[in-house]
């Protein structure tokens, strides 16, 4: 038996047994094998397949670098966000406060299925270097930004480098780790991620407060050169065969294009109707429209035109593996969102400092990565998932409604319990819905599977971040023009001038909570429902059969 005559289609016409995977790392083949009577319906997997085995000290070097790439990521978003009200204030521009962070996102999404299909074609040693070097070059050009424009283009281009990273470092890690120890080192990696968040918002308020906020954007300097050396050295997965002229020919240039004007359309409709436009302004309206004509030809390219196109159609014929893609969608919308926009209820609204702002968010940040790496416990030891992910979710309902309960004055004991009780409901649909993607993939989409994933997770943070940012900026200017008729220019860019702006800026945040995060965890709750089991299943000689 081949690994030709074990595809995914002929998985699919198998009606005796269901044959799951083959493992060939070592001498003897294996292959999990279950009879439909007592599969009952649920899936199994080999535990043991490794996708590429690299020896025992490279396997740790590698392992190492992945966790410094991840550590840069992590601290990328959270060292900027504390740095943010700074340079907004810099540069005049608090009514566009959401502007760098969507532009970051813009950036980091729609290019993650690409970097996806990259390493498939390339290999994911030049990927992951590509990504690299356009992170370090960005870092210190956004670093030396002379204006709001120039940081913002800077920005996207960093964003771009860190989806290149973040789809990169979990491809890799579950290429050179077996499936049953793939959620421990996948966890471990975003539990570093974690930490990262954590620690970022002080280490930002301390570059803003004692240093300069453009040492938030320099610190990526020397992790960028050391991850180079243990990536560059070490990753040594083979590449596809084909010449870089095939290899170029295999890149879905026309989808990626139409993928980013679609997303762009969509966040400048979300970010600006409402407040730099009205909603009924041809502007706006045209907008939306170009966004769904865009869609449209994205789809028909995809699905139609595109010799490999970056989101293979056949993985949304999976069920698992398609609501494992919208439930990454709505974790993402909230988990990102909260990230890049505390320090608007700490620093702008509460008038806190920098540093305080990012100490008392450290402990949600603390107990998602400590989450984390007990839900990858949990899988290793149990082997099924969908236990979890609803009472994971269906709990994550509770904790934004909490969320939406800080106040303006509310005590910090009351805080921290909310913040402990939101980090632990939202690490797990965040981290399971990858894994069960991965494990629903076939192996020759593992790659694949994972980057769209992580994808959706950044599509529902950009949109998050747009959605969040325009219910603030219209809640605040219908509340406060409400309380005060006779201001006809209430805006957040004059928080500090208006009288009690701080009071209605803090409502606002606290409604954007309740109305953009109770609704995206009801609906994660409820798909998990319809998740369909998976089991590991131990492998067994084929000689033996």
């Amino acid at each position: 038996m081949n690994e030709q005559e074990l595809d995914d289609d002929s998985l699919d016409e198998i009606d005796i047994t269901t044959i799951t995977n083959v493992n060939r790392s070592q001498n003897t083949d294996t292959i999990n094998i279950k009879s439909d009577s007592q599969n009952d319906s649920k899936s199994t997997i080999d535990p043991n397949h490794i996708n590429y085995k690299l020896p025992t000290r490279q396997f740790y070097i590698v392992l190492i670098s992945l966790i410094i790439v991840m550590v840069m990521t992590g601290l990328d978003i959270t060292v900027v966000a504390s740095a943010l009200p700074e340079i907004t204030t810099k540069f005049n521009s608090h009514d566009n406060y959401t502007t760098i962070i969507i532009a970051y996102l813009i950036g980091n999404t729609p290019l993650q299925p690409t970097f996806g299909k990259l390493a498939d074609i390339f290999g994911r040693r030049p990927t992951m270097i590509f990504g690299l070097c356009i992170f370090l070059i960005s870092s210190i050009i956004s670093g030396a930004s002379m204006n709001f424009i120039m940081i913002i283009i800077s920005r996207f281009v960093q964003g771009v480098g860190s989806g290149c990273l973040c789809a990169m470092a979990n491809i890799i890690c579950s290429d050179i780790v077996s499936v049953k120890k793939r959620g421990i080192y996948l966890e471990i990696l975003n539990s570093v991620f974690s930490v990262s968040l954590a620690l970022g918002p002080f280490i930002g308020g301390f570059f803003v407060d004692i240093i300069s906020w453009r040492w938030a954007l320099y610190y990526n300097v020397p992790l960028c050169l050391i991850a180079m050396f243990g990536i560059g050295l070490y990753v040594k997965i083979p590449n596809s065969e084909g010449s870089f002229k095939e290899k170029i020919k295999r890149i879905d240039f026309v989808g990626t294009y139409f993928l980013i004007v679609t997303l762009v359309c969509l966040i400048l409709a979300l970010s600006w109707g409402g407040s730099s436009y009205n909603w009924s302004s041809p502007f706006i309206l045209g907008l939306f429209a170009t966004f769904l004509v865009m869609l449209f030809c994205f789809i028909i390219i995809e699905y139609k035109i595109a010799r490999e196109p970056i989101i293979p159609f056949p993985l949304f014929r999976k069920k698992n593996i398609l609501l494992c893609i919208i439930i990454s969608f709505f974790s993402g919308y909230i988990f990102i969102t909260f990230n890049n926009t505390f320090s608007m209820l700490y620093q702008d609204g509460r008038g806190f400092s920098a540093m305080i702002s990012g100490l008392r968010i450290i402990p949600s940040f603390i107990i998602t990565a400590v989450a984390s790496i007990g839900s990858g416990w949990i899988i290793q030891k149990y082997g099924h998932i969908k236990e979890f992910m609803v009472i994971g979710s269906f709990l994550l309902i509770i904790s934004c409604y909490c969320l939406s309960l800080i106040q303006e004055h509310t005590p910090y004991y009351v805080e921290l319990f909310i913040f402990l009780f939101y980090g632990i409901c939202i690490t797990i649909p965040l981290q399971f819905s990858l894994i069960y993607s991965q494990i629903s993939a076939p192996i020759k989409l593992n790659a694949i599977a994972t980057a769209v994933t992580l994808f959706f997770r950044m599509i529902g943070g950009v949109i998050g971040v747009a959605i969040f940012g325009m219910v603030i900026k219209n809640k605040f200017i219908l509340n406060y023009r409400k309380d005060f008729p006779h201001i006809h220019r209430a805006s957040v860019n004059d928080l500090q001038k208006l009288k009690n702006g701080p009071h209605y800026y803090v409502e606002a945040i606290r409604f954007s909570y309740s109305a953009s995060f109770i609704p995206a965890a009801i609906i994660m709750f409820l798909l998990s429902l319809l998740l369909k089991q998976k089991w590991f299943l131990y492998s067994y000689d084929l000689n033996n059969f």
